[in-house]
């Protein structure tokens, strides 16, 4: 059998790439700024890796925090 990468499985959400800085935020699980005006977005590396789930912040609508750690899968 075929293994599915998570991007190509998750399909309903937002999918950005980020470069290095925003990548090593994201692996360390950051709070970040939504600056995509979303509710979940997959963050990707450069290379099409999945880094993370985030989802809309409860307390900030402004902000964006982990909520599944992919880790580079």
């Amino acid at each position: 059998t075929d293994i599915l990468k998570v991007s190509d499985v998750i399909d309903d959400i937002c999918k950005v790439k980020v470069d290095e800085n925003l990548k090593n935020d994201i692996l360390n699980g950051k709070i970040i700024t939504n600056e995509y005006n979303v509710d979940k977005i997959l963050f990707m590396s450069e290379d099409n890796k999945a880094l993370a789930i985030y989802k809309k912040y409860d307390k900030d609508e402004l902000l964006l925090k982990p909520d599944v750690m992919l880790g580079g899968i």
